[in-house]
């Protein structure tokens, strides 16, 4: 009797419960990981723009379009 229940518990353990617990971690693991990528992309999406503001307000171009908006 011990023998088969060694077995059932193993069988439901290993064959059930191991797996499920594995496809929920890989899925929060994936989600942690899209949500970090998601984060840098916007970032650095927000730092190019940052960038070409600041492109846009050098001297030489303030001077450049001073002239046509007399």
């Amino acid at each position: 009797m011990a023998q088969v229940a060694g077995y059932l518990y193993s069988g439901i353990v290993l064959g059930v419960c191991v797996p499920k617990l594995n496809i929920y971690m890989t899925n929060r693991s994936e989600a942690k990981r899209q949500a970090r990528l998601k984060e840098q992309e916007n970032n650095s999406i927000q730092e190019v723009k940052n960038n070409s503001f600041s492109q846009m307000l050098k001297s030489d171009n303030i001077e450049f379009l001073s002239k046509f908006n007399k």
